[in-house]
């Protein structure tokens, strides 16, 4: 059975170590963090692997998995590659949404098949993570022999992999924090809003559930054209003044933003169909 040795003791290596073990997929061997008692206790949590303080202290393996921080990846790559060990033909790789294999040049150089392998998901709790992962997407570059094996591993914890191009690695994880980490930006300034307007914080987010739901799931399966809803829609033109006049009142921080996402969604209304005479004054509204 391919032996795994994995670096870093964060919640994504816990869980990918939890998935590939108990499916029989490798057997962890060593498992390496800079604090001995973290790398035992997720030795511990997947029951199996050696843990170790000390990256020259780990065993051969013919899979290796760098999940540590990102900006800690190229580090690693060259402090293992400066080591006596054998790495010809032994696959690594990391799992950094942003960087390509060529992180791990170092190894390449040295023999290794070097890959970069990203689960499209939020890694919070790992024994939840473990259970829920099965059609998670992944993306996946890197030297062919590499990918060809992970993507066979990853397909049996139930992942669907999808190749990139190393040079657009940063363009799609820039999405993927739109789609996550701004949409709570976005949401928390609604929620500002409704606090201003006097609607309690519980209230207040039961009010925008049904809202964001309904919208997410119609954005996805609709397309975003078909599922813009509203004002700028519809052409509302007194509607978008009296939005702008009560934020410029109340909420005059957040007039920024919704100024910058209104004439985005203008964009996205106009971009099939003439704009309306409604849309017309409201593209005046929204100059700068």
């Amino acid at each position: 059975m391919t032996t795994l040795n994995i670096i870093g003791a964060g919640k994504l290596a816990t869980a990918l170590g939890i998935l590939l073990s108990r499916q029989g997929l490798v057997t962890v061997g060593s498992l390496f963090s800079r604090r001995l008692a973290k790398a035992q206790a997720v030795c511990s949590a997947i029951g199996q692997g050696s843990a170790i303080d000390n990256l020259a202290a780990a065993a051969d393996a013919e899979l290796w998995l760098i999940a540590t921080a990102d900006d800690a990846i190229a580090e690693v790559a060259d402090r293992l590659a400066s080591g006596s060990g054998n790495w010809q033909g032994r696959i690594v790789f990391h799992c950094s949404g942003l960087h390509s294999s060529e992180l791990l040049a170092p190894l390449s150089a040295r023999g290794a098949l070097a890959a970069s392998l990203h689960p499209v998901h939020s890694f919070a709790d790992p024994g939840h993570s473990a259970r829920h992962f099965d059609g998670t997407f992944c993306t996946l570059e890197g030297a062919a022999a590499a990918t060809g094996e992970l993507r066979r591993l990853f397909g049996q914890i139930g992942a669907r992999v999808i190749a990139i191009d190393a040079g657009n690695k940063p363009l799609y994880h820039a999405a993927t924090a739109v789609a996550s980490n701004h949409l709570v930006a976005l949401l928390a300034d609604s929620l500002a809003m409704l606090a201003a307007a006097g609607i309690g914080d519980g209230d207040a987010r039961a009010l925008l559930s049904p809202l964001v739901l309904g919208s997410a799931s119609n954005a996805l399966s609709l397309g975003p054209g078909p599922a813009l809803t509203g004002p700028i829609a519809r052409g509302d033109v007194d509607t978008l003044a009296r939005h702008l006049e009560a934020l410029a009142r109340q909420t005059p921080n957040l007039l920024p933003p919704y100024l910058a996402l209104a004439r985005q969604a203008l964009a996205l209304a106009t971009a099939t169909n003439p704009p309306s005479a409604g849309q017309l004054a409201i593209a005046k509204l929204l100059e700068p």
